[in-house]
């Protein structure tokens, strides 16, 4: 490092000791428009992240990186910017690289064990700090922050103790239909710890409190916490059936088709056989419910649906023969029953298609 520069950052330093980083930045700004350098460049980036400047800090980091590619402690540098701003993913990203270059620097995996911390990965936090402590076993200050950290996964073992005792109240009361006390519940837990079932039980609430868009919102809150969660997508495409509308049967038919990517249930093909039916697709209505029952062949509710989409098709015969499948598994339900009825009457035209689906005779 040329003299000049050691000059200047020996008295940026005694400056950053007394906070006063703006007239810092003044004497930085003036070296680099003289001498560009990675160390000019990187307490640069210092001083205006102590400034709170961050977006120009992670600039300057960025341009003192590209003078000096392979200086782990200027990735670290970025690193720290990254911390100060919340941001975990990109903290542990370039801690990542400081580390490939130099893997014998305990800072690097303290710092890391912060970020982890802070995002919520206590396990990972400690793996991080005990690799701390092979490198520099005499450090105390490493060990204090392991005993912090086991208190802190103690504490969280409680914690998320009670946001499960809270949110098993709450399904019991959800299976009761009492919405309002599972909805009372279900927040309180989800104030404790943001999970993707908590919210789904809340958008299930507020569905029961006939609170659709409210339903809605938090479905998706819970779908944004776990994408590869099939009831959830089933769960929005039911209170989008429900919003009712040509757009929003079009909008579950996606739904659906994300639940049963992500899980093949017969149910949820069941399930959107009725929207296809709806929007009057009659072919992919039976295609989905033949796809069902060849999962589940004695289900009462698919025959009686394959039963309803024949019978929409004027194919009565048919229509009846399901229903008496139907009615095979389920002897006592008056719904099937009706249903059948409808089918023979409008076979014999003494009921018009019509006016045995505004009785709800099928579809």
């Amino acid at each position: 490092m040329e003299e000049d520069i050691k000059r200047i950052l020996t008295e940026v330093r005694g400056l950053n000791k007394e906070r006063k980083f703006a007239e810092s930045l003044k004497l930085l700004n003036k070296a680099v428009k003289k001498k560009k350098s990675p160390e000019l460049f990187n307490m640069l980036g210092f001083v205006k992240m102590n400034l709170g400047k961050y977006e120009e800090a992670l600039k300057d980091h960025d341009k003192a990186i590209e003078m000096d590619k392979n200086s782990a402690f200027l990735y670290s540098n970025k690193a720290f910017v990254y911390f100060k701003m919340n941001d975990w993913k990109n903290a542990e990203k370039e801690l990542d690289k400081a580390i490939k270059l130099n893997s014998n620097v305990p800072e690097f995996y303290e710092l890391k064990s912060k970020v982890k911390m802070l995002a919520g990965d206590i396990e990972g936090a400690l793996k991080d700090i005990d690799k701390a402590i092979s490198i520099a076993p005499a450090q105390e200050k490493f060990y204090e922050k392991k005993k912090e950290l086991i208190n802190i996964t103690k504490l969280k073992a409680e914690t998320d103790n009670a946001a499960e005792i809270l949110f098993d109240k709450a399904k019991e009361h959800l299976k009761n239909k009492e919405f309002s006390i599972a909805l009372e519940l279900a927040e309180e837990a989800v104030n404790i710890k943001e999970e993707a079932e908590f919210y789904e039980l809340i958008g299930l609430a507020y569905n029961g409190l006939i609170k659709l868009d409210d339903g809605l919102k938090n479905l998706e809150k819970a779908r944004r916490l776990n994408p590869k969660r099939d009831t959830v997508y089933r769960n929005i495409a039911k209170t989008l059936m429900g919003l009712g509308g040509i757009e929003n049967h079009e909008k579950a038919l996606k739904e659906y088709t994300n639940a049963i990517n992500i899980d093949p249930k017969p149910h949820w093909y069941f399930e959107r056989s009725i929207v296809y039916l709806r929007l009057k697709q009659k072919e992919k209505a039976m295609k989905d419910i033949n796809i069902a029952i060849k999962k589940d062949p004695y289900n009462p509710m698919f025959l009686t649906r394959k039963g309803d989409i024949y019978a929409t098709f004027g194919k009565f015969d048919e229509a009846i023969e399901m229903y008496d499948k139907a009615l095979e598994s389920d002897p006592i339900n008056k719904d099937i029953y009706n249903k059948k009825e409808g089918a023979i009457l409008a076979k014999e035209k003494q009921f018009g298609i019509k006016k045995i689906s505004e009785k709800g005779m099928y579809g």
